[in-house]
């Protein structure tokens, strides 16, 4: 065996439990330090540990900034609906006095976030490949 073969069948062992690491980091955001951003990144280093080992590209990088786009959209409207609940931007859509209610709040910005980073940070890094490659 071979040490790329080798490699090969860590990164495959890893990859899950790196990306399980990313989604605990997201969903716990409200209750401990971390949240979407760090959680994003380290999806985002989860789906390079497999890129970098097999060299296929597995999304376009076209779908990647446009999902991008639509999650921006989304957090927007989503940071802004308590305008509309309260009048207040930035409270989120529910009372913002119900402690559950809260936490529901961050758990959904949280997973925006951590979304958009995954898909920033996986388009910017595949961008700069694709140039490389030319």
């Amino acid at each position: 065996m071979n040490e790329n073969a080798l490699l090969k069948i860590i990164s495959r062992m890893i990859f899950p439990f790196v990306l399980l690491f990313g989604l605990y980091i997201i969903f716990n955001g409200d209750l401990s330090p971390g949240g979407g951003f760090q959680g994003g990144v380290v999806m985002a280093s989860s789906y390079f540990l497999l890129y970098f080992i097999n060299d296929i590209n597995m999304l376009s990088v076209k779908q990647i900034l446009r999902i991008e786009k639509v999650l921006f959209l989304l957090l927007v409207l989503f940071s802004f609906a308590g305008v509309l609940t309260h009048g207040i931007p930035f409270r989120g859509m529910f009372f913002s006095e119900i402690l559950i209610f809260k936490q529901i709040n961050l758990m959904v910005l949280n997973i925006i976030i951590g979304i958009k980073v995954t898909l920033g940070i996986v388009g910017i890094i595949s961008i700069f490949l694709e140039e490389g490659e030319l």
